[in-house]
């Protein structure tokens, strides 16, 4: 994480202008469900610039996932929302598929095959 958002920046949310100072335990989740994988770590530092750049334009144009990041970010439909939003980004950034968690609208909860 520290080739692509830098030492100062890792799990902080991108505010339009800047990365705020307070790390964000959210962004983090989601940092860590993702690039904990081999494959998605060595294809995000590969294309760092791509995946910097793709995490801020979600950060910049999503409501769903600021509020995902911001508000009640322990309810499942948070969690959700984010693991979702920025697989699905970072799956585009990175220019190949891996597997995303889903949601089971029968059983309420999420779902989640392995990478």
């Amino acid at each position: 994480m520290v080739e692509i958002f830098g030492e100062e920046n890792i799990a902080r949310k991108w505010t339009g202008s800047e990365f705020e100072r307070r790390p964000n335990r959210a962004i983090l989740d989601i940092m860590v469900f993702y690039f904990s994988n081999r494959r998605i770590r060595s294809a995000a530092k590969k294309k760092s610039k791509t995946v910097l750049r793709a995490f801020k334009e979600l950060c910049g144009t999503s409501e769903k996932f600021r509020r995902s990041i911001e508000t009640t970010t322990k309810s499942l439909d948070s969690t959700f929302d984010r693991l979702h939003l920025w697989g699905s980004t970072l799956s585009k950034a990175l220019s190949f598929q891996f597997n995303i968690p889903k949601w089971d609208d029968d059983r309420k909860r999420i779902v989640f095959d392995g990478f």
